[in-house]
């Protein structure tokens, strides 16, 4: 089970017993009392244990609403799958997105996608929805990559369907593919005009229709355009695991998400001793610049994706 839902029903029943425990004691039911007491001292113990362990399989739950749905008896067999196949397809290509720096091209396989299966393991009640986990055979001993996956979509999508000025920024961080994919999930969920409860982690986010229809809208109607610079001569004034800034020769500046590439190479740096080598100090950097476009705006967003590794003859010229 998603380790949120699995939570709340273990709060649930703790208060359920904690009040039956309550009204033993008034009454003076000592039998009852024991018994209770033993059952919430267990439940507390299972919550503690829950809250602290990590989760080695990635699980996530989609609780679907609106005209598909009738209650909770059942689901428009069609819907429900053309629904859980987008939402695959779309955590596969994410997820391969995320193991592999470069960008999953136009078309084709997508690599690692057999990596970031996911499996339906239940049904759940109330909005008609589905527990869904990766296969056993992907677990690992610390949080799974397929979980930072699902994650991190989902706080994409939920961006890109507010009202916020910002929900751009969360096509900055997805590539075009997976956007692509991401209106292909909204698309079918708009069609049947459908709403969505997505739960994972510590994460319970409700799109209305009203927000499914609004993320549709902006991945359809946004053009994106991406390129990749040559190498830059300036200095890297900025740094930490995931953004940069740059100040070029001219004394313009760029920041922006930085690759895991550059990033260990400056991390390895540092632990080397040799961090002067890179930061402060002139060097060739390549950026993939992505330009996001509709009708009345435009934002450019920068990732730097390399370092020259030449860097030292920079400064012996």
């Amino acid at each position: 089970m998603v380790k949120k839902l699995e939570i709340e029903a273990l709060t649930s029943d703790l208060a359920t017993t904690l009040s039956l425990l309550e009204s033993a004691r008034h009454n003076h039911d000592f039998i009852g009392e024991a018994q209770l007491t033993e059952r919430s001292d267990g439940l507390s113990l299972q919550l503690q244990q829950l809250e602290e362990s990590p989760e080695r399989v990635a699980s996530v739950a989609l609780f679907f609403g609106g005209r598909p749905v009738l209650g909770s008896r059942g689901v428009d067999a069609k819907f429900a799958s053309d629904a859980l196949e987008s939402y695959q397809s779309l955590v596969a290509k994410h997820f391969a997105s995320m193991e592999f720096d470069d960008a999953l091209g136009a078309r084709g396989r997508i690599r690692a996608s057999s990596e970031a299966k996911l499996m339906v393991t239940d049904v759940a009640r109330g909005s008609f929805g589905f527990l869904m986990e990766e296969a056993p055979e992907q677990s690992q001993i610390v949080e799974t990559k397929v979980g930072e996956a699902i994650e991190s979509l989902s706080a994409a999508m939920s961006k890109l369907s507010s009202t916020d000025d910002d929900w751009s920024d969360a096509v900055e961080t997805l590539d075009q593919r997976v956007v692509s994919a991401v209106h292909r999930f909204f698309e079918v969920l708009d069609e049947a005009d459908a709403t969505v409860r997505i739960v994972e982690g510590a994460h319970d986010r409700l799109l209305s229709a009203d927000d499914v229809k609004r993320a549709r809208l902006r991945t359809e109607n946004t053009s994106i355009s991406e390129v990749e610079t040559d190498f830059i001569e300036g200095q890297i004034v900025g740094f930490s695991s995931k953004v940069f800034e740059f100040a070029y020769s001219n004394g313009e500046r760029v920041s922006g998400r930085i690759e895991n590439g550059p990033a260990r190479k400056i991390a390895e740096a540092g632990e080397s001793g040799h961090i002067q080598s890179l930061l402060f100090t002139t060097v060739k950097a390549k950026f993939r610049v992505r330009t996001l476009t509709q009708a009345n705006w435009m934002r450019t967003y920068h990732t730097l994706i390399a370092i020259d590794d030449r860097a030292d003859s920079l400064r012996s010229h």
